[in-house]
Formats: C-alpha cells, structure tokens, sequence
C-alpha cells in the first residue's frame, strides 16, 4: 500500500529544480543590472553632492559679501556731524590748488543757431572745399585739438594711392597734410566770423564757480584746443578773471602740465580738470588729477561715464557742491574733523605740503551714479 504523497514526490522535486533554475537566472539578471546601475548612480551621487556644496558655498560667500557691504555702509547717527561726514565722501579733497577748465560745451555756451560754435565752424570749413561731413562725426571728435579733430575727419576723403608700398604711404601722408591745411584755415576764418559776429555768453553758473574756487585759493586756468588767441578773446569778452590760458593736446595732458607748471604745482592730486568730452576725461586721467565731467556738451552721457571720469554733474554750477568746505584747515577732510571732535587731547594735524591725497573710489562712483 503506497503512502499518500507518493505519487506527487517525482513531481514535487521538478518543482523546485525548477524553482531553483529560475532564482539563479534572476539572480545572474540582477547581477548584469546592479553593476550599470551602481555606474549611473554613483556618479549621480558625487554630482548631487558636489551641487549641493557649491550651492552652499555660493549662499555663504554672499552671506558673506552681504555683511562686509552692511559693515561698510555708513551708519546713521544723531550727531551733528553726519552732515558733513557725508559731504566729505560727496566731494573733492582739502588743498587743491589749480582748476583747469574747458571751454566750449564746459564755460562757454557755444550754441549759434541750435549748433554749438565749433561744429559749425568745422562743417563749413569742409563745405568750402567741397566736403561733407556728418553732425554726429564731428561731434565724436569734440575735445581733440581742432587740427587734429580735422585730421581724423579727413580721413574718410583722401583716396587710395595706387603706387609702389614704398612711396604709397609718403604720398598719402603729402595728400593728407595739404587737405587738412586748407580746410584747418577756412576753419579759423570761419570761427573768426562767428566770434565777431555772435554774442558770446557763458554756461550758467560759470562766474559764480570760477569765484568760488578763487575763495578757496584755487588759480583757474581755460584750456581748449581752440587756438590761444581765440581762447583770450572769448575770455576778455566775457571778463573773466583766470590765472592763465593753456592750449590743449588732448588726450596727452600737456595743457594741465602747462598750468602746473605756471602754477609751480607739483601735486597732481592738489589739481581738478572739469570738461563735457571723453578727450576731457582722458586728458585728466593722463595727467593724474582729479576728472570732473559735466553734461552741458554735446557728446552723450552713457559715452562720458565709460571714459571713468571721478564726478559726473548736470553743469559747472553744480561744481561748487563738489567744492571742500573751507571750514576746514587744508589737509583735514570732514571725516577727520568729525573723528577728532570726538576724541579728547588728540590734536588734529595737517599733512606735509606736497603729500598726496588717495581717491576713494567708492565715494567717487556712489557720487557719480547718484548725480546722473
């Protein structure tokens, strides 16, 4: 008599090879899938992490930026000071001792029929010699020495010579230098006209900053690339008082060299240039002195800003709120006046003559940027 089960033994064992079969298949499957999926993840996890710890660094390091800049913003206060603190960062330094001043655009309203003076000079020089040359094109070159802002323009009209290299560039120069003769002389005839017929008058304000600046002990110098002769005449026509006339190269810095020199200046910190052009700019900044532009010329704001001048102001009327106070000694600021005021039996002292004030640059642009 057979046991029950028996007969379900043989099958039974089939059952579980074939269990046994099937288990080692999925596991030699799950073995092929765990090793691509251990490379795809593994390199996941390092780029997460590494995500995430420059998240983390970026989100300090601005944390960071955040509290250096709050540390470094001036902090309001109850004394009676904190005006003049903030007109300290607000202004030009203690001691300076010569201003040079452009002229056309800058001190002089050189507006004649809706035209500044010198624009229309140059566009009819041109004209008389069958030339034509653009508004904006001459405008581009305000601030150049006018023979030299005739040379750039010239440019354009003096055709390709068609010789040998060796003498293609000498007769090229030859072409040049008679084109920008005549017309740099009917240029000079036609100011000459303008300024014999015209009514001069000056940018609004001018006089009241020229004494302004003579109150603080400031010579006052006219450089423009105008030649000297017609920067003297519109000087006496207008009867202003300056200390000297200086014929501008810019942007090489002769002419503030110049009024240094008549000046016996040695400093060229203790020295400010204020003009309406790039050429202004560049100028001051060769020469190391203080750049103040204004906004009265023709050439545009965003072009002015580029050149980095250390000011920018709507006019030459608003240089006066760049001036130092002159309540204070030369070589003391209002910060220094406000920090002694508050400490006891420190005297104040002034600087050697001659030692050279720094720029704050970030007192420079936050000016700049809030005066646009």
């Amino acid at each position: 008599m057979r046991r029950v089960g028996e007969n379900h033994a043989p099958h039974l064992q089939r059952q579980n090879s074939r269990s046994s079969v099937l288990l080692d298949q999925m596991r030699v499957r799950a073995r092929r899938l765990v090793l691509p999926l251990l490379l795809l993840v593994i390199p996941l996890q390092s780029w997460t992490r590494s995500n995430v710890m420059t998240m983390y660094k970026q989100d300090r390091e601005t944390e960071v930026a955040r509290e250096d800049v709050e540390q470094l913003e001036p902090q309001e206060s109850d004394s009676d000071d904190s005006p003049d603190t903030e007109r300290s960062a607000l202004s030009l330094p203690v001691g300076l001792q010569v201003a040079v001043f452009d002229l056309a655009g800058t001190t002089l309203d050189d507006m004649v029929d809706g035209q500044p003076m010198a624009v229309k000079a140059i566009q009819r020089s041109f004209e008389l010699n069958g030339l034509f040359v653009e508004t904006a094109d001459v405008t581009r070159v305000r601030g150049l020495r006018k023979r030299e802002a005739i040379r750039r323009l010239c440019q354009q009209f003096i055709p390709p010579v068609d010789t040998s290299p060796a003498n293609k560039s000498a007769e090229r120069d030859e072409l040049e230098s008679m084109l920008v003769d005549k017309i740099f002389s009917d240029f000079n005839t036609a100011l000459d006209d303008t300024l014999q017929n015209g009514q001069l008058q000056e940018v609004k304000g001018t006089s009241d900053t020229f004494k302004a600046c003579r109150q603080l002990g400031i010579k006052i110098f006219i450089g423009s690339g105008f030649e000297r002769k017609v920067m003297q005449e519109v000087v006496d026509r207008l009867g202003w008082e300056v200390d000297g006339i200086v014929a501008a190269s810019r942007p090489e810095p002769d002419a503030i060299l110049e009024a240094m020199n008549i000046a016996q200046v040695v400093d060229p910190q203790r020295v400010f240039k204020v003009g309406d052009t790039v050429a202004d700019v560049d100028e001051g900044r060769n020469a190391g002195v203080w750049t103040v532009a204004v906004l009265t010329g023709t050439q545009s704001e965003s072009d002015i800003r580029r050149a980095a001048p250390d000011f920018v102001i709507p006019s030459v009327l608003e240089l006066r709120d760049l001036l130092p106070d002159p309540q204070y000694p030369e070589g003391e600021t209002a910060d220094e006046h406000s920090s002694d005021a508050e400490t006891e039996d420190v005297p104040a002292t002034a600087p050697d003559e001659g030692q050279p004030f720094e720029h704050d640059s970030n007192a420079l642009s936050s000016y700049s940027s809030g005066n646009a």
